[in-house]
């Protein structure tokens, strides 16, 4: 019996190819695209997380592909994270293209920048970032830098270190009804002031750490923002 195709069939299969093809070549592109980016967040100081390892345990079909393709080929960054644990005590000035290339990121949830120095442009490219759900910006977040912030729609987490807020700032958490976490370290609010925003925020928990000293922290952060400021400033 001789097996015979028709056009229809043949078509199909020829179409079936050209996807695959198609979609494999933009996996490999954006593949490069991520491991560029990683490679310039690692270069920086920061410590990147992948969504499967927030996600429990990778299964054994995962694991043979990541070794043979690269963990960037099926895994999406989800993590970026600058915090005290990940750049040794260090405050790590950020430059704006490096900050520019998350928006480069579609599945980052959680961007922690609180021991970093951004400028005011780059803060208000990353709360265009709708994608996050976590957020620790650099430390001693202003009035103004908490109105950009307030526009990062997806928000459940917002946490403030030394934030130099005042109580003229209360009207801005009304637009962050999807917070659900507000954590304020080291803060200099009146208790009158912190009572207004939890009111502002029903269905948040706001906590309010005031014990923590610098080497808790892992830093005197006042002492190095002054000194990269001065330095900035010559």
């Amino acid at each position: 019996m001789r097996f015979q195709l028709n056009i229809r069939t043949v078509f199909i299969i020829v179409l079936f190819f050209l996807l695959s093809f198609a979609f494999v070549g933009h996996k490999a592109q954006q593949a490069r695209q991520q491991r560029s980016i990683v490679s310039d967040i690692r270069k920086a100081g920061g410590v990147v997380e992948y969504d499967y390892q927030t996600n429990g345990t990778m299964p054994a079909w995962r694991q043979w592909l990541h070794s043979r393709m690269g963990v960037d080929f099926l895994a999406d960054v989800s993590s970026v994270l600058f915090a005290a644990t990940n750049v040794d005590g260090r405050i790590v000035d950020l430059d704006k293209a490096t900050v520019g290339r998350f928006s480069e990121l579609p599945e980052l949830v959680v961007l922690d920048l609180s021991h970093t120095l951004i400028d005011d442009s780059s803060l208000t490219h990353l709360c265009n970032i709708q994608s996050i759900e976590e957020f620790s910006p650099p430390t001693g977040t202003s009035d103004r830098d908490l109105a950009k912030i307030s526009g990062m729609k997806h928000l459940r987490s917002l946490t403030l270190i030394n934030p130099e807020i005042s109580e003229a700032c209360v009207n801005i958490f009304n637009e962050m009804q999807n917070l659900r976490i507000l954590t304020l370290i080291n803060h200099k609010l009146k208790p009158a002031t912190i009572s207004k925003i939890e009111r502002k925020l029903p269905n948040a928990e706001v906590t309010e750490v005031l014990v923590m000293t610098p080497e808790e922290l892992g830093l005197d952060i006042v002492e190095t923002l002054e000194n990269l400021q001065r330095k900035k400033d010559e």
